[in-house]
């Protein structure tokens, strides 16, 4: 049974290192030894350290830069089937059934190195995003085997907690308008206007706000006819102004 004091020191993290920590002590509650949690967007998937997509882990990095160095995430065939996926699977059966590939041989190798019998693969996927957690156990023995089926409720509410907290505190804090500003925009367009008081363009802004681009420049042009307005530099003065 999850621990409730775990729970609140993941929905309440101040950083990502405590939000790492705490993820790291509900699991190995659970009897788990090892999570990683990664949010990337579709189209970015060969940029993994692009800064709109997201790893955390609570082992050494290093231990997976080949995966990345190598570039083994883009013929991944288990970070594929996450993306299509809802329901959670079981990481280490699917991965022996995949045919053999650098990236599979790469994940098998560094799973027997490290004694893992067992890990849940959870989809967290969103328009876009691929999404998810792997949450590893060691051993094979039927203990360990009978905890891990029991636990797959408890895994996901937490994997989806983290997750839900590390976009909390990877998006910066929005400067709320003056009243009068915002009292005539949509709570849309105030997003918009703080990003463009940020100097950032039309691309940028989508980027963040996980939007398309053509919907930022609609809400851009009702930001201006609805504050009178015809430039980003007048829309940046009334968004700073007090």
């Amino acid at each position: 049974m999850m621990d409730d004091r775990l729970v609140s020191m993941i929905s309440r993290a101040r950083n990502l290192g405590a939000l790492r920590s705490g993820m790291s002590r509900a699991i190995h509650a659970l009897g788990y030894h090892g999570f990683d949690l990664f949010s990337v967007q579709s189209d970015r998937i060969a940029s993994f350290r692009d800064q709109s997509n997201l790893f955390i882990c609570d082992y050494k990095l290093e231990w997976v830069a080949p995966y990345f160095r190598d570039a083994g995430i883009l013929s991944d065939p288990c970070l594929i089937e996450i993306g299509r996926r809802v329901a959670p699977f079981d990481y280490v059966a699917y991965l022996y059934e995949c045919a053999a590939n650098a990236s599979v041989d790469w994940q098998k190798a560094a799973l027997a190195l490290r004694g893992v019998g067992h890990a849940w693969s959870v989809p967290l996927n969103q328009p876009g995003r691929i999404q998810g957690a792997t949450i590893y156990m060691k051993g094979s023995e039927a203990p360990q085997e009978d905890a891990f089926f029991s636990t797959i409720g408890d895994l996901q509410f937490l994997a989806a907690t983290c997750l839900e907290r590390a976009h909390d505190l990877r998006r910066p804090p929005v400067v709320t308008p003056p009243a009068s500003v915002q009292d005539a925009l949509s709570a849309r367009e105030t997003e918009c206007l703080h990003w463009l008081s940020e100097g950032k363009t039309n691309w940028e802004i989508a980027t963040i706000l996980q939007i398309s681009e053509n919907t930022v420049r609609f809400h851009v042009k009702n930001i201006f006819r609805k504050l009178g307005i015809s430039s980003r530099g007048a829309a940046a003065a009334l968004a700073a102004r007090k």
